[in-house]
């Protein structure tokens, strides 16, 4: 929900820790996918947020907005860290983290499930 209040009023862009709408969603999480390789697994997407003495300092107009992606290969098992720049709509860093597990996933619960019926 957006409210106007009287200091809103003259602002232009959406706040720099807004959440991210669904289509920086959708264009984050495609292209962490595409940089990570085939049969990856897109674990989360969030904002990535700005420097605190630029939101602290923000005065309307638009700041760079980016997203952080968590992605897993599960064949090498190996977790990356994707920032991808919604403004430019590229990759801006790749990060491996070797040895760390992301979160389980709803695909692993469910297979999980399964083997316990079975």
């Amino acid at each position: 929900m957006t409210v106007a209040t009287p200091r809103s009023a003259g602002i232009s862009a959406r706040h720099p820790l807004a959440p991210l709408t669904v289509a920086e969603t959708g264009t984050a999480a495609k292209l962490a996918l595409a940089a990570t390789g085939d049969g990856a697994r897109l674990v989360y997407v969030t904002l990535a947020e700005p420097e605190k003495a630029d939101v602290l300092g923000w005065d309307g107009t638009p700041l760079p907005r980016a997203a952080l992606a968590v992605t897993y290969e599960r064949s090498k098992r190996l977790t990356w860290m994707i920032t991808v720049s919604l403004d430019e709509n590229a990759v801006t860093a790749r990060v491996p983290v070797p040895g760390a597990r992301p979160p389980i996933m709803m695909e692993e619960f469910t297979a999980t499930g399964e083997r316990i019926r079975d």
